[in-house]
């Protein structure tokens, strides 16, 4: 996929809000814009559970590099709870310029 945009809307109660993956060698994700996005998990849902609002990630010696991500408003509420991880961004990938403009977090 590349020079798309998608308009997000509410992404509830994910452990991975948007995955945005790669599973093949001709595969790739570049230059991509996303408006909005409500990334959030409930404080009582799998309280225990690591929580991630976007993850850029490959398979296994496939194409790795996931460039030019431009996110404009995107709202995270992960609710980080005892030890489990709450991270908005996990880019997986050897790509780079994963840009986010006007983010909100919450908890």
């Amino acid at each position: 996929m590349e020079d798309s945009t998608f308009t997000l809307g509410r992404i509830v109660n994910n452990r991975i809000g948007l995955d945005i993956w790669c599973a093949t060698a001709t595969a790739w994700n570049t230059s991509i814009r996303y408006y909005g996005g409500h990334f959030a998990q409930a404080t009582g849902v799998n309280a225990l559970q690591d929580r991630f609002g976007v993850r850029f990630g490959n398979a296994v010696g496939v194409y790795s590099n996931h460039n030019r991500h431009v996110f404009d408003a995107p709202n995270f509420e992960l609710r980080q709870a005892g030890s489990n991880i709450a991270i908005p961004f996990l880019n997986q990938t050897s790509g780079s310029a994963i840009i986010a403009r006007n983010m909100r977090m919450e908890a």
